[in-house]
């Protein structure tokens, strides 16, 4: 949104947000009915990546486009994300049955720190450009 506040196309980001809202809450109706709590996360996930997708494309049509470079690194990284999302997710599914037997808080700490130890060694794997702000701020220390 920063981008657009400073190359003063407030309208554009305006606009995002209240179709991204209006979206959101159509979706939260929708998919509440059949997925229930679940379907309103899904929903606000949803109505936040068309958003997304949608400032990222206008940025791209209203700035020059010479550098196809980084036009292809969102996307080699956004795919990267998904299929360290998928994996998670999969695992996650896995293992959720196998803490059933526990107190809700103890299978709560678990698979926290199973999804946050398995993304962050993925990203690793995966050499995600995200990691490389946590490795200048701990080198700089």
């Amino acid at each position: 949104m920063n981008a657009f506040y400073a190359l003063k196309k407030t309208k554009a980001a305006m606009y995002s947000c209240l179709i991204a809202v209006l979206l959101n809450v159509l979706l939260s109706w929708v998919l509440s009915r059949y997925l229930g709590v679940g379907g309103i996360a899904l929903a606000s996930g949803i109505s936040m990546l068309l958003q997304s997708l949608y400032l990222f494309g206008y940025l791209w049509l209203k700035t020059e486009r010479t550098d196809k470079a980084a036009f292809l690194d969102v996307f080699q990284e956004s795919g990267k994300l998904t299929i360290i999302g998928a994996i998670i997710y999969g695992i996650a599914l896995w293992i959720h049955p196998l803490t059933l037997t526990l107190p809700i808080i103890m299978e709560l700490v678990i698979i926290s720190l199973l999804v946050f130890g398995l993304y962050l060694a993925l990203s690793i794997l995966f050499k995600v450009s995200s990691l490389h702000g946590m490795k200048r701020i701990r080198s700089s220390k």
